[in-house]
């Protein structure tokens, strides 16, 4: 018979404890400057970096998004980035920055890393080719107001 009434061992694996230490790395690593705020990413990337970075590419759901920005600049960043006005593509050339150091520090300048945004959107748009503006019009024909005279 079990006897309950006995008290938990003096050590116990706690994994609380270790999960919280594998979800907010320490930012010792590459500092950066933001908004008059001085930055730092992780030192390390752990294996849950590679699987944000998939998870985010295939989602379109704000929350993965949310755990990718926590994991490379701490659990507010995204809400302050936001509220300062960050637009779509500094959030994007930020995001190509951090990645590019966080693997080699010092291996990508700010403007190379917004060239790559810019190569990056070039090629995504010619991949799905002419907007819906530019199949309707397809013969070169100045586009009507749709008012009628």
């Amino acid at each position: 018979m079990t006897d309950y009434t006995k008290s938990e061992p003096a050590e116990f694996a706690d994994f609380d404890a270790w999960a919280a230490e594998q979800s907010e790395p320490e930012r010792t690593g590459v500092p950066f400057r933001l908004y008059g705020r001085t930055w730092r990413l992780p030192e390390q990337v752990g294996g849950m970096f590679g699987m944000l970075v998939q998870r985010m590419q295939a989602s379109e759901d704000a929350a993965d998004v949310q755990r990718l920005v926590a994991y490379l600049f701490g659990r507010d960043a995204l809400d302050e980035f936001l509220s300062h006005g960050m637009r779509d593509d500094q959030f994007a050339t930020l995001l190509i920055w951090a990645t590019d150091n966080l693997r080699a520090p010092g291996s990508m300048s700010i403007a190379e890393a917004d060239a790559e945004r810019i190569r990056r959107e070039d090629v995504k748009g010619k991949a799905q080719g002419p907007n819906r503006a530019q199949r309707r019009n397809k013969k070169g024909k100045p586009r009507s107001s749709g008012v009628r005279s």
